[in-house]
C-alpha cells in the first residue's frame, strides 16, 4: 500500500506543478502593468476565482486525479484480498483509512507546491503583511476534509450500484454541479464547495480564525455523516448479498 500512496504522490507533485505554474505565472506578470501591485496579485492568486487557488480548481480539476488516486489506492473486493482481513468490517474501516489519507496526500502536496511558488515568487515584505502560514494550513485542513468527504461519497456510490466508473463519475459530477451553482450564484442554501474558499476570506480579512474553525466543524460533521452512511451501505449490502 505504501508503494501506492508514494506513486499518488509523485503524480499529484507534478499535476499540481504544472496546474500552479500556467495558472500563476500569467498573472505575475502583470506586476507593475497599470499600476497593478505585488499585493494585488499576491490576494488574486490565492483568491476564489479561476486560477490555482480557486473553486474551479478545487471542485472541477482537482476532483479527478483526487478520485482517480482513491480508486487506484482501494482495494478490490477479490477473494486473495479479503482473506488479509479477519472480518468484512476491517476491511471495509481499512478502505476508509485509504480515503481519509489519500485525500490528505493531495491537500498536503498541493498547499506544498502553493508555499513553495508563493515565497519564491513574491517578495519576504509582501508575504509577511497576511497571516500566510495559517492561512496555507486552513487551506490544507479545509481541502482534505472536502476531498474526504467526496471519496467518502464515491464510496457510498461504489458500494451501492456495484459500478465503479458509474460512481466516479457520479461522485465527480456532485462536485462539478456544486461549481456551477456557485459560479452562476444559484447557491440559496448551503453546500460543502462554498466554504472552500473559506482561506481566502481569512487571509483577505473577511473572517477570523474562530469563525474559520466553526465552518471546518461543520466540514468535519457533514464527513462524519457520509463515514457513519458508508459503514451503513456497507453492511446492508453484505445483508442483501447473503439474502440472495
Amino acid at each position: 500500500m505504501k508503494y501506492k500512496y508514494l506513486v499518488c504522490a509523485l503524480i499529484y507533485v507534478g499535476l499540481c506543478s504544472i496546474d500552479c505554474y500556467f495558472s500563476n505565472v500569467p498573472m505575475l506578470n502583470s506586476i507593475g502593468q497599470m499600476g497593478i501591485t505585488e499585493d494585488v496579485i499576491f490576494l488574486n492568486i490565492h483568491n476564489s476565482g479561476s486560477n490555482f487557488c480557486g473553486i474551479k480548481e478545487i471542485l472541477v480539476v482537482d476532483t479527478i486525479p483526487v478520485l482517480l488516486g482513491i480508486y487506484y489506492a482501494l482495494d478490490k473486493e477479490k477473494t486473495y484480498i479479503l482473506l488479509r482481513y479477519k472480518t468484512r468490517e476491517k476491511y471495509n474501516n481499512s478502505q476508509i483509512r485509504i480515503i481519509i489519507v489519500m485525500a490528505a496526500i493531495f491537500s498536503a502536496v498541493r498547499q506544498i507546491v502553493d508555499y513553495i511558488f508563493t515565497v519564491y515568487s513574491f517578495n519576504g515584505a509582501t508575504i509577511k503583511k497576511y497571516p500566510f502560514v495559517l492561512y496555507s494550513l486552513v487551506e490544507f485542513v479545509v481541502i482534505w476534509i472536502f476531498f474526504v468527504a467526496t471519496g467518502l461519497f464515491y464510496k457510498i456510490l461504489r458500494d451501492c450500484l456495484q459500478n465503479e466508473l458509474i460512481a466516479l463519475i457520479g461522485a465527480f459530477g456532485v462536485n462539478f454541479v456544486q461549481f456551477i451553482l456557485i459560479r452562476f450564484w444559484l447557491v440559496k442554501f448551503w453546500i460543502p464547495g462554498l466554504d472552500v474558499a473559506v482561506a481566502y476570506n481569512f487571509l483577505e480579512g473577511n473572517k477570523s480564525f474562530v469563525s474559520c474553525l466553526g465552518i471546518l466543524a461543520k466540514n468535519i460533521v457533514m464527513a462524519i455523516v457520509l463515514y457513519i452512511a458508508g459503514i451503513v451501505t456497507f453492511a446492508k449490502r453484505d445483508i442483501l448479498r447473503n439474502e440472495k
